[in-house]
């Protein structure tokens, strides 16, 4: 699985396990909707989360053939303006959802590393990452 197609299809299942919304199209959110992106977050609406695989290993066995692969993959959320706890509710969310994603999609298992407050943007909205380390299910899960 490319780190394209592994970041498309944790959106596509943090919209299904959430209600967040999804546009794999790129096509823009309403502002009442929490919005999942590709990479980077967009300035509107308010409720964001986005997704970016940033890192990986592919462990070889003794015929060099992959044997195991995880991702890094970290999760950024904006809350509310004035809602201190906006970004802290979202992560919660993402986390519960992703403790459900044992063998989905090509997924093993996911697991979070850590996590951290950012700063409040120039909105009055809170910002938080969440990085998580995401193994894939086996070898053809890890090929294009």
């Amino acid at each position: 699985m490319t780190d394209a197609a592994l970041t498309k299809r944790l959106c596509a299942l943090l919209a299904s396990e959430t209600g967040w919304a999804w546009r794999s199209d790129g096509s823009d959110y309403a502002l009442t909707e929490t919005a999942l992106f590709y990479g980077r977050i967009e300035p509107a609406p308010d409720l964001a989360i986005g997704v970016r695989v940033y890192d990986g290993d592919d462990a070889l066995d003794q015929d060099g053939d992959i044997s195991l692969s995880t991702r890094e993959v970290q999760l950024r959320f904006r809350g509310a303006p004035y809602d201190r706890a906006g970004a802290d509710d979202l992560a919660d969310l993402a986390h519960d959802a992703i403790q459900r994603l044992l063998r989905a999609g090509l997924i093993h298992g996911a697991r979070r590393r850590n996590f951290g407050s950012l700063r409040v943007d120039a909105n009055a909205r809170e910002e938080r990452t969440d990085n998580y380390t995401i193994t894939l299910n086996n070898p053809e899960a890890s090929t294009p």
